[in-house]
């Protein structure tokens, strides 16, 4: 099966300027964006990203060159000088306030040495942006696990489902439990309540702006006299609610806005109505904890095929079994635990055998961003031959560096805070 091609128009920040916009971010490709096979990967997936989330960005295109990171590393002092001083003229020239760059070194430079120049920019990790979207729910992560999750209660089944990024209550299996025989009927009598049609139709006006509030109040006119009823159907359909909801198929039924299904529960019994509080506050806090775990994984994987093709190309020799190529991807892993966590996956879960998961999955955002970079920087000494140790004596260093840097981030620390991120 193809691949299927999207073409993206990238915005070029002179065109821009031109129409006279001010682009939000500027997107630093980098040098290893434009011409290293592998990381043009990543850059297309994350204009993919920035395109699909409607970021107001730009890049330079042409007019972009080199950081100057490479020139002072190597001791050329003069001539990054010159390449920093002619970047920041550009980019303070299109007023840029914002970088976003993928390259860790560049990220470095623009953000720690860039300033005593003139240069002083908002710098953000591509990492550190994804996060964010995910924080603000911009990106959702797609888990089937949280489609549609079942709870017990006092012996009965209730089916939990997402609707609009809300949850959405089973009240057709909470009627089993007074009556599993004739849950409609059960429902209609509660929908036909003075008491309970003034309760939904409070919560429509407060969250439903196309509720139609004439249709409420002949309804709740009507409620209290003799043969009235009103179905779930009739609801729906009279007022345009969205508190209650019918479905088809496996999960079909009638489900409730959770505000409403406990109202609905504490009429068929208080008792059961206080069990199922419980133990939907037990699943929030599940979910909350797989949710985290997802983000932390999710961090690292776009820098992941970077890494691994790095080491089919100059690590695997032809002809090794699934076995052996597993474990030269595990020693690779490994290297890069010793050099953030100090330890291999193994000692840590010798340390740690109750814990579930495994190193990766207790680091913290700072410790996250850091390994993004460490396994791109480690894919570049891996292509240009150094040895196992002197990888790992170099990436060690390089940790310590960074770590100091992240953990003076204001913008990491917000996230750590926010997710409660940490070593366990």
């Amino acid at each position: 099966m193809k691949e299927e091609k999207i073409k993206i128009q990238v915005p070029i920040m002179a065109n821009l300027t031109a129409e006279g916009k001010n682009p939000e971010y500027l997107f630093w490709v980098s040098s290893a964006g434009a011409f290293d096979d592998r990381y043009k990967k990543v850059i297309r997936e994350f204009v993919k990203i920035l395109t699909y989330l409607k970021v107001d960005y730009a890049v330079l295109g042409t007019e972009e060159t080199d950081s100057g990171d490479v020139a002072r590393r190597a001791g050329n002092e003069m001539l990054y000088q010159m390449q920093a001083m002619m970047n920041i003229e550009i980019m303070n020239g299109y007023e840029v306030k914002k970088i976003i760059t993928c390259d860790p070194h560049d990220y470095n430079t623009f953000k720690n040495e860039y300033p005593e120049f003139g240069g002083n920019y908002e710098v953000i990790h591509h990492s550190q942006f994804l996060q964010e979207m995910i924080r603000e729910g911009r990106i959702n992560i797609t888990n089937s696990g949280f489609k549609n999750k079942k709870i017990e209660i006092k012996g009965s089944e209730i089916t939990i489902v997402k609707s609009n990024k809300e949850d959405y209550i089973s009240i057709t299996d909470i009627a089993k439990y007074k009556n599993p025989e004739a849950t409609g009927l059960v429902i209609s009598h509660w929908l036909s309540n003075r008491y309970s049609i003034e309760f939904i139709g409070l919560w429509e006006k407060m969250h439903n702006p196309d509720f139609n509030v004439t249709e409420f109040r002949n309804i709740r006119n009507e409620s209290g006299s003799n043969g009235f009823i009103l179905s779930s159907k009739n609801w729906i359909n009279s007022t345009n609610a969205i508190g209650i909801i019918s479905k088809a198929g496996r999960y079909g039924g009638t489900y409730a806005h959770k505000d409403i299904a406990f109202e609905f529960a504490s009429w068929i019994s208080a008792e059961f109505k206080l069990y199922l509080i419980k133990e939907f506050q037990r699943l929030k806090e599940e979910e909350q904890k797989q949710l985290g775990w997802d983000i932390r994984r999710n961090l690292t994987k776009i820098n992941y095929r970077i890494h691994t093709d790095a080491i089919k190309e100059n690590l695997i020799p032809k002809n090794l079994s699934k076995k052996q190529i597993s474990f030269v991807y595990a020693s690779e892993a490994d290297v890069l635990n010793m050099a953030l966590f100090g330890k291999t996956a193994k000692q840590w879960r010798d340390e740690n055998h109750i814990e579930k998961g495994n190193i990766r999955d207790y680091a913290n955002v700072s410790q996250l961003v850091c390994l993004a970079n460490l396994e791109n920087l480690n894919a570049v000494f891996i292509n240009e031959g150094y040895e196992q140790n002197t990888r790992l004596k170099k990436l060690n260093q390089i940790a310590i560096q960074q770590m100091k840097i992240l953990l003076q981030d204001h913008t990491v620390k917000v996230f750590n805070n926010k997710k409660g991120g940490g070593n366990k």
